[in-house]
Formats: structure tokens, C-alpha cells, sequence
């Protein structure tokens, strides 16, 4: 507090000095503190008063006395430094020397109150307006609030009342049994072995300390070994990718470091439910398979729970929610599914708390709070796997069977484009995914990669579709105009417009790879037997009429240049014999065998042995004959 009166007094008293200072000198408005503060209005006003005589001067001297008076009542109601809303309490300490007592905020005037009831008085006093205006403006510049607020007293008042609070809630006697052998576990019980448990560690010496230490750096480690082996074992492409182990990495990381903050800050509540276990769940069955997403989901539920001092209903409850996580996203076939996962996430907690209440008799308020806070899980996980999924796909360049199954509909850009501009180009490289789609099922390849890559492998010949055969109408072969020499520039320029129009829409390099390798470094026979014809072997350089590679490295991109070489050489058999297929199939196969073209591939001879079975299979059944109709021949024929 702050003596009111004197203070007030003194105040005015310094304005009235400064005026009869003016009175002698004007100059005294442009330079003393005590006026040069106020606004152009008013000092123009008190300007008014500043005449030889003097008789003015009382006259202001005056109504100074009433603004004085004014302020006097007001700091007897007592006003305060802060609004009521900058009080975040009811009551009030107020100290005046060694006293201190509480009072409600109400008991005294705000700043804004204090000000307001200034300007009532001033206009109950004065009649006229701009004098009124004036006289306020004077009054609300001389007030200061009696009552001042201390952000350093209020610090100290916390610090001695956070002092005065006990850290113990209870007593343990010294030899004091707390709980016996199949003796029930009460909430006081707990209460007191958690207690034990903490007073335990904090009287750890640092040999102890570094033991505890050392077990969970272990206890950690033998966890992640076991993913390491699976992941050694059963994904190996996983385990070799530096990129993909990076973001194992970062997961794990951010689970156990998000488990510590819990632990450490001791928000109260169910606060370990919050540990979004099922966000990487989603997370790497997306990104992964399924198998990885369960394996991902046990490892680090029994992370966040050895981290919580091995925290058995932590884990369970996990488990649960974070494999029925996985289940919900197994066969995502869009982004908007991954919400989806809300409920069968929200449906593991709510089952596992209940059966973990029943179990233990919780009181309801806890399985309540419990239910409360998995529902919050439940919600974040899958809108933080919706934005961690697109910053892993776009900084780690990650592809994703989300990725794969978007690219794979018919209503992409680049699939509507060709269909309208390269139809036969377009029905070509659905017949070329179908049957690569078959071979890949079999010998255990990604069916989902090479089926798109099929979609996708002959998009340059968009840009001049009617050089390809697939688009040309019967008797009509533009290559008839063109030399040998130019008939293979456009055929391999296909294949570098194809890449540049796949990076422009964002394939991924997965996908764009597909274009160069599905035809090696094969040579395009048709035209180089041309220019033989032409020119005779000798002059003709038969690397000239190759295509520039690479050769495939993949099984996947194997199984691509094998399905689409006999895919395009089954188009031409008219008569769907069996043995004039298998033969086809056969030979075509072989001879991109004797030229190295798979050398650079993965792929082995018995699997290119199930790939030709699967081939006559599905283009023998695609070729069957069909009965005509009758009379078909007069419809053929338009009679």
C-alpha cells in the first residue's frame, strides 16, 4: 500500500507550484515534468490561467482544489494497481508495514473502476464540457492506485506457502509391516510401497545408480536386438535400408523420450496412457507390412513399460490397442482410412482398461479417467500418423503401399492422359500389370510395386503415341516414312520422356525406375534388321540401336521386362494354339537370358522357371477361343 493522502496532496501541490511558476514564465508549459505531461488540450487550458493579475490563477488554483478532493475520496475506497481480470484469485494480501492481511479483490477499485468513478466526480462537480474533459484528464494523470501490486512479494508468498505444504501424506514406523504374503493390495498399500520404491531411489548410491542405469540401457537394447534379428531375418530389404532403419530410430526415440517426459513432469492422472504407442503401430504398417507393424507395436510397448518401472497394465493395454491398430490399417486403400483406426484403437483401450479394472477392483472414477484419457489416444494417434506419414514419404523419399494403391487408380493424371491420348498404349500396360502382377504373387515378389510399374513403364509414348503400334490403325505405320536411324531415335525417346514426365507429376523413383529398366539395354531388333537390310551388317553399329539401360536390378523390374516382351510378342499369334504359345514364351524368355539382360537382377532360374508357367497360364486363358455367334459372319461383313 502506498499512503493515499499525503501522496495526492503532494501531487497537486507540485501542479500548483509548476502553474505559478508559468504564470512568471510560460515557457514553463514546454519544459516543466509536471505539465509538459499532460495533452495539447489541456495544457492549452491551464494555459488560460497563466495572466499578469493573478485572478485567473486562483481560479485554476481552485478547481485544483476540487480535483484534489476528488482523488482523496477515491483513494479512500482503497484502488488497486490491476483490473479484477488480472487477479486470478478472489482475495487479496494486502501489506501495509510488518501487518498483512487478506481481503476480497472486491472490497476495493480496480485501476479501470478507480478511473471510471475519478470522471463521474469530475462531471458531477463541472458543468461545462471541455472543462470537464480537462479537469478529468488532469485527475486521471495525478491518480496513483494506493494499492500496488509486487511481483515480488506475491513470488515470495508462493515459495514459503509451496514450503509450508508436507511432502509425505503419511507415516511408515520403522519395522512396520505394510503388506504380507496373498494379502490384498489396497490403494493405501500402494500408496506406501510406491513411496518405499522412491525414497529407495533417492538413497541410491552411485554404484547402485549406475547398476539401474546399466540395466535399462540392457533391458533396452535386448528389445530392439530382437527387432533387428526379425528385421535381419524376415525383412531383410528393411534391414539394409539406412534410410528405413533412420526412421525406426526416430520412432523409438520419440516414444521413449515422450515415456521419460511423463515420468519426469508427473502430470498425475492416467497420464502413461498418453504415450502414442498406436501412432507407431499405424505408423509402420503403413510404411512396412502388417507383420512389422505388430512386431514394431510389441517392442515398443514393452519399452514404454519397462521405462515406467515395468508397468504390466501399461504394456497389455498397448498391445492391445496398437494391434488392433494394425489390423485397421492392413489393407488401407486410402489416406482418409487411417481415421478409421479411431475406433478399433479406442476399442482395444476401452476393453483392456475394463478387463484390467474388473480385475483389479479399481474404483469407476479411475476406469472412467483411464477410458478418458485412451479416448485422447485414440484421437491423436491417427492425426499425428496423417502428418508424420507425408513428412516421411516427402524427406525420406519413402514409398508407401498407401503411395502404391493411390497410383494404381485409374483416375490418376498421368493414367486419364494416356488413356485419352495413347488408348492402346494404355490397355497394353494393364494387360502387362495383370500378368506381372500373376508372376510376382507366385515367387513371392512385390505384387504391389510391379503392378504399378506396369501401369506406369510406357507413359513417354504418350508424347507421340501413333509411332507405336499399339495405337496405329490397321495398314497405317508411320515408321514407313522414316529412316532406320530415325525410327529408333523416337522409339528410345520414349523411354527419357517417360522419366521426365514421371518426375514432373511426382513418381515416385520407385515407379520412374521401371521406365528405363524394362527394356535393359536390349537391342530394337525390328529397326536394326532394317538398317542391316539397308545398309548390310558391316556398316551398321548395332549398340547405335540399343536402348541405354540400365538393366533391371530388381525382381520386381525383372518380372516387368519379361511380362512385357511376351505380352507385346503374344499380341501377334492369331491362332491361340497351346504349344505355339508355350514355344513363344519360351524362346522369348531364354533369349533375354543368353543376352545378360537379368544378370544385374536378384531373380534365380527356378523362379523364371514359375514366371514362364504363370505366363502361358494367363495369357492362355486371356487368348481362349470363343464361339462365334451366329450369324456373325453377315455381321462382320455389314450385310
Amino acid at each position: 500500500t502506498l499512503p493515499s493522502d499525503s501522496l495526492i496532496t503532494d501531487t497537486v501541490r507540485s501542479l500548483r507550484k509548476a502553474l505559478e511558476r508559468a504564470v512568471i514564465s510560460p515557457s514553463q508549459f514546454d519544459s516543466d515534468l509536471n505539465l509538459v505531461r499532460f495533452s495539447d488540450p489541456a495544457r492549452n487550458y491551464l494555459l488560460k490561467f497563466a495572466d499578469s493579475t493573478g485572478n485567473k490563477l486562483s481560479d485554476i488554483l481552485g478547481k485544483l482544489e476540487k480535483v484534489r478532493e476528488v482523488l482523496l475520496v477515491t483513494g479512500k475506497r482503497g484502488a488497486l494497481s490491476l483490473d479484477y481480470a488480472q487477479i486470478p484469485k478472489d482475495t487479496v494480501s494486502v501489506r501495509r508495514g510488518s501487518f498483512q492481511e487478506k481481503r476480497s479483490k472486491l472490497d476495493f477499485l480496480d485501476y479501470t473502476g478507480a478511473r471510471s468513478l475519478i470522471a463521474a466526480s469530475i462531471g458531477q462537480e463541472f458543468t461545462d464540457s471541455v472543462e470537464v474533459a480537462v479537469l478529468t484528464e488532469i485527475a486521471q494523470t495525478l491518480f496513483i492506485p494506493n494499492l500496488v501490486y509486487s511481483e515480488e512479494l506475491t513470488k515470495e508468498e508462493i515459495e514459503i506457502a509451496r514450503d509450508k505444504v508436507s511432502r509425505n501424506s503419511g507415516i511408515v514406523v520403522l519395522n512396520e509391516k505394510i503388506i504380507g504374503k496373498h494379502e490384498r493390495i489396497t490403494p493405501d498399500v500402494k500408496e506406501k510401497l510406491d513411496s518405499f520404491k522412491s525414497a529407495k531411489s533417492e538413497d541410491l548410491g552411485i554404484i547402485e545408480y549406475s547398476r539401474q542405469f546399466f540395466g535399462k540401457v540392457l533391458h533396452i537394447a535386448v528389445l530392439l536386438g530382437l527387432l533387428g534379428a526379425f528385421l535381419f531375418n524376415f525383412r531383410k530389404t528393411i534391414f539394409e535400408d539406412n534410410v528405413k532403419l533412420t526412421i525406426f530410430s526416430l520412432l523409438f526415440f520419440a516414444i521413449s523420450y515422450l515415456t521419460y517426459y511423463l515420468n519426469v513432469v508427473n502430470i498425475g492422472g492416467s497420464a502413461q496412457l498418453l504415450i502414442i504407442i498406436p501412432a507407431i503401430s499405424l505408423l509402420t504398417t503403413i510404411m512396412f507390412d502388417s507383420r512389422v507393424g505388430l512386431y514394431t507395436t510389441l517392442v515398443a510397448s514393452l519399452i514404454a513399460a519397462g521405462l515406467r518401472g515395468n508397468d504390466y497394465s501399461l504394456m497389455v493395454l498397448n498391445i492391445v490397442a496398437g494391434s488392433l491398430g494394425v489390423y485397421s490399417v492392413r489393407d488401407i486403400k486410402n489416406r482418409q482410412q487411417i481415421y478409421r483406426g479411431m475406433i478399433f484403437i479406442f476399442a482395444g483401450y476401452f476393453v483392456g482398461n475394463v478387463f484390467l479394472s474388473f480385475e483389479s477392483l479399481s474404483s469407476w472414477s479411475k476406469l472412467i479417467r483411464d477410458i478418458s484419457y485412451s479416448g485422447i489416444n485414440a484421437v491423436v494417434s491417427p492425426m499425428i500418423t496423417y502428418t508424420l506419414l507425408r513428412f516421411f514419404e516427402k524427406t525420406f523419399k519413402i514409398t508407401t503401399d498407401l503411395t502404391l494403391v493411390e497410383l494404381s487408380n485409374t483416375d490418376h493424371p498421368l493414367l486419364k492422359e494416356m488413356y485419352q491420348s495413347a488408348s492402346g498404349t494404355f490397355y497394353h500396360s494393364q494387360s502387362v500389370a495383370r500378368l506381372a502382377e500373376a508372376a510376382a504373387e507366385k515367387i513371392g515378389a512385390d505384387t504391389l510395386l510391379v503392378k504399378v510399374g506396369a501401369l506406369y513403364h510406357d507413359i513417354g509414348k504418350m508424347i507421340s503415341p501413333y509411332y507405336f503400334i499399339e495405337n496405329q490403325m490397321p495398314g497405317q505405320n508411320l515408321h514407313n516414312e522414316l529412316t532406320p536411324e530415325m525410327s529408333v531415335k523416337v522409339i528410345k525417346d520414349h523411354v527419357t520422356m517417360g522419366i521426365d514426365l514421371g518426375k514432373r507429376h511426382n513418381l515416385p523413383m520407385e515407379i520412374i525406375e521401371f521406365i528405363p529398366t524394362h527394356h535393359g539395354t536390349g537391342v530394337i531388333r525390328v529397326f536394326y534388321d532394317k538398317a542391316v537390310q539397308r545398309y548390310g551388317r558391316e556398316k551398321v553399329n548395332k549398340d547405335e540401336f540399343r536402348y541405354a539401360g540400365p538393366k533391371p536390378h530388381t525382381r520386381e523390374q525383372a518380372i516387368m521386362m519379361l511380362a512385357d516382351k511376351c505380352e507385346s510378342a503374344s499380341r501377334s499369334i492369331t491362332t491361340p494354339e497351346p504349344q505355339t504359345l508355350e514355344n513363344l514364351i519360351n524362346n522369348l524368355i531364354n533369349q533375354t537370358l543368353q543376352e545378360k539382360e537379368l544378370d544385374d537382377s536378384p531373380i534365380t532360374l527356378s523362379e523364371v522357371e514359375e514366371i514362364k508357367k504363370v505366363f502361358f497360364s494367363t495369357l492362355m486363358t486371356a487368348k481362349h477361343s470363343r464361339i462365334r455367334y451366329p450369324e456373325q459372319e453377315k455381321l462382320e461383313k455389314g450385310e
